[in-house]
């Protein structure tokens, strides 16, 4: 006579804890790869948005006729500008709330950066000329990722824009 053997209790307590192990690893990779996911996309649009408000601060710089504000050889976190043959003059880049905003003529003020982003600190220097450079405006811009409380990604940007002579 055949006798039909099954798992043993020993066999049934290996298998259910090999199960176990398994299945923590992947839940475990599925929290890093989650978490990796999300500081890529706010890394991505922290870039994105401080490399979209430095291009609409250069086309302002486009066929620019006079900055208003700063004044030469000041600081300030407003910049004015006009610009030749434009009829929405003044040109005004600001920080308003962590949003960095432009207002066009007298029109009231839009917004330039999204709600997923915070911008802690919107600078600009009128620098004069120096030596053999060009007088210029420095632009210094702190943006980090408003996804969630803590700070997935941040970015300090500094740029110079060198103005020519017409």
């Amino acid at each position: 006579m055949k006798t039909l053997r099954g798992f043993t209790l020993i066999e049934t307590l290996i298998y259910i804890g090999l199960f176990a192990v398994i299945m923590s690893l992947t839940v475990v990779m599925l929290y890093q790869i989650i978490a990796n996911q999300d500081r890529n996309r706010g890394a991505i649009e922290v870039e994105e948005e401080a490399n979209f408000v430095m291009g609409k601060i250069k086309w302002g710089f486009s066929a620019m006729r006079v900055i208003n504000q700063p004044t030469t050889s000041s600081t300030g976190n407003i910049l004015s500008l006009d610009k030749w043959n434009f009829s929405q003059n003044p040109l005004v880049f600001g920080l308003s709330s962590g949003t960095v905003t432009l207002a066009r003529g007298t029109s009231s003020a839009v917004a330039l950066t999204s709600d997923r982003v915070f911008v802690d600190e919107l600078t600009f220097y009128n620098r004069p000329s120096t030596n053999n450079y060009p007088p210029s405006i420095v632009i210094t811009m702190g943006i980090r990722s408003a996804l969630s409380s803590s700070t997935i990604a941040s970015t300090t940007l500094r740029n110079a824009i060198y103005l020519r002579s017409f």
